[in-house]
């Protein structure tokens, strides 16, 4: 939660002033405490304001003072408590009290979930407090819960809280939160409450932990089954690990209300691309953009889809949004660590303007004009967008912008996921001799196969950048033609950084195993690839490799001597 919102809040409480009558021997003691409190005075502060509730129990800013001085010396428990005893009855100071009860229970005593009570109670009074918007949002940010995070940011920010943080935080909705310790300190205090589990999983997938993000994630679906964000996540855990039976029994027990859900269509897409199934995936991942304009993920995956359906005009269309998209996250990662980079806050704006995202577009440059990166005579332009913005609503992005309005893909059919298959047969079962079920067994350890590829993701990161998805692949070759297949595999690595990247690897197979020749055979470039082929390019009978990836392609030709020449310039590639 920002500590903007509690500096707020202790502004307000302070001089807080919707109280009954006083009596004058209590208003004495206020203004001692206040003066106490102002001296840094704690302990004396909470003295003379609860001195002063004795004199008028009703007097809530004497409660609100007594609550931040019991806050400062570190007594939480007695600060809440102090918060909660002011009754709705005077509304200003109600939502204050509940705003700094909600601040402090959640930072400090790990309560999230009584912390998202007390701020609900507030916007149920008052549907338009920016702090209570503004707290709510952190916290559910914290939790994982983005797309119930998206609304009350963007109220926030319509409120006046654009700040840089608010704003990039809307721009790169795929983050997972920073703070792992306020989701243990939660699951601590309250071990019935899954909602931070919600958050612990996200960080186990940004780290490719999928076992443990799968434990994690079916805590939080058993106790809220409609929490179709994260039975999104389950579903693609279980595709990441090739759970194929679970996929398949997660996906039939899902509620039907499930099946209209934005990210469980796209957990859907996934599964039809990796099952064949081409139209169902360019379906699925339409289907979710309808509902969530702004889904980068289904964005690109319709692109993909669109173009493997050889309808290219409509594939390009998402192809260029996705470039944006990808553009205005790399932005707002860049105002994440260097909040007031004018050329990051200029691009941001700009491409959020182009994207449809108007409340974002309107924060972005009233901050550049607070910043001074625009003239203050822009202020015209905002005026007139804001006026067009408050008729649509805390929205995103509204659907008339929304490009996956503008096709109909409603013909296509939708993934076919059949019934899980149940108890597998054993190994030991045959038909007229023949094994029913066939094994394969680890051996490239004892092999001497050494090799992992790294696709350059920083730990800090989720889910992956486009360079980083596809992968090195590996090339089959007899290279010395003495019957036994050799390999060769390519490397990628930190792309902005060649110098620390690893090189490609190349293992000679003498039939009793593998051993690295990479050095001695010429082959180990440091190019960041994508994949590996062999073939014999100019007919000498010896096989030669072909690498791929962003940038230069590479042909290497096999001389027969154990050795490759590198002839891409020759060879006019």
């Amino acid at each position: 939660m920002a500590s903007s919102v509690l500096a707020i809040m202790v502004s307000f409480g302070c001089n807080s002033g919707q109280n009954a009558p006083e009596t004058q021997s209590a208003e004495q003691l206020l203004a001692k405490a206040r003066a106490a409190f102002s001296r840094g005075e704690w302990a004396e502060t909470e003295k003379l304001a609860a001195s002063t509730i004795e004199q008028n129990p009703d007097l809530s800013a004497a409660m609100i003072l007594a609550g931040q001085a019991a806050a400062q010396q570190g007594d939480y428990v007695a600060a809440v408590d102090h918060w909660m005893k002011i009754e709705d009855t005077r509304p200003e100071d109600y939502k204050l009290s509940r705003c700094l009860a909600a601040e402090v229970s959640f930072h400090f005593l790990g309560a999230s979930s009584q912390a998202e009570a007390m701020l609900q109670s507030v916007l149920e009074l008052d549907p338009e407090f920016v702090p209570a918007h503004q707290a709510l949002a952190m916290l559910l940010e914290v939790e994982g819960r983005r797309r119930e995070m998206t609304p009350h940011l963007i109220a926030a920010i319509r409120g006046g809280e654009f700040s840089s943080r608010n704003l990039a935080v809307l721009g790169w909705e795929s983050a997972a939160t920073e703070d792992e310790d306020a989701l243990v300190r939660c699951r601590e205090h309250s071990p019935d409450d899954v909602w931070p589990l919600y958050g612990l999983a996200r960080l186990r997938m940004r780290d490719q932990q999928f076992h443990l993000a799968k434990d994690l994630l079916s805590k939080v679906v058993e106790q809220h089954p409609l929490a179709f964000e994260a039975q999104a996540r389950l579903g693609l855990v279980y595709l990441s690990e090739g759970r194929e039976d679970d996929f398949r029994r997660w996906f039939h027990r899902l509620p039907q209300e499930a099946h209209s859900d934005p990210d469980i269509l796209f957990t859907l897409a996934n599964y039809a691309v990796r099952n064949g199934q081409h139209m169902a995936a360019a379906r699925c991942a339409w289907e979710t953009l309808r509902r969530s304009p702004d889904h980068e993920a289904a964005t690109y995956q319709l692109a993909q889809s669109l173009t493997a359906l050889d309808r290219t005009l409509e594939a390009e269309v998402f192809a260029t949004r996705h470039i944006l998209q990808t553009q205005f996250i790399e932005a707002a990662k860049e105002l994440h660590t260097n909040s007031e980079n004018p050329k990051a806050i200029d691009t941001a704006a700009k491409l959020s303007d182009q994207l449809g995202h108007g409340w974002e577009t309107w924060g972005w440059y009233q901050l550049g004009i607070q910043l001074g990166i625009y003239e203050p005579t822009l202020n015209d332009r905002l005026n007139e967008l804001r006026q067009s913005l408050e008729q649509g609503g805390i929205v995103r992005m509204q659907q008339i912008h929304n490009p996956a309005n503008q096709i109909d893909l409603s013909d296509l059919p939708l993934p076919t996921v059949p019934q899980p298959t149940g108890t597998t047969p054993s190994s030991s079962a045959t038909t007229n001799g023949i094994a029913q079920t066939v094994g394969f067994r680890d051996d490239a350890d004892s092999a001497g196969l050494e090799f992992q590829y790294d696709n350059g993701k920083s730990p800090s990161q989720e889910g992956l950048q486009m360079v980083e998805s596809p992968g090195g692949g590996v090339a089959v070759l007899d290279y010395d033609r003495d019957g036994w297949p050799d390999l060769f595999f390519p490397q990628g690595g930190q792309f902005e950084k060649p110098s620390e990247r690893s090189q490609d690897q190349f293992f000679r197979n003498s039939g009793q195993g593998f051993r690295n020749l990479t050095s001695f055979a010429y082959v180990g470039s440091r190019d960041f690839r994508h994949g590996a082929t062999a073939g014999d390019f100019n007919g000498d009978g010896l096989p030669d490799l072909y690498t791929t990836g962003p940038g230069i392609n590479r042909l290497f030709e096999n001389l027969g001597d154990g050795t490759f020449i590198d002839v891409t310039d020759y060879d006019g590639l």
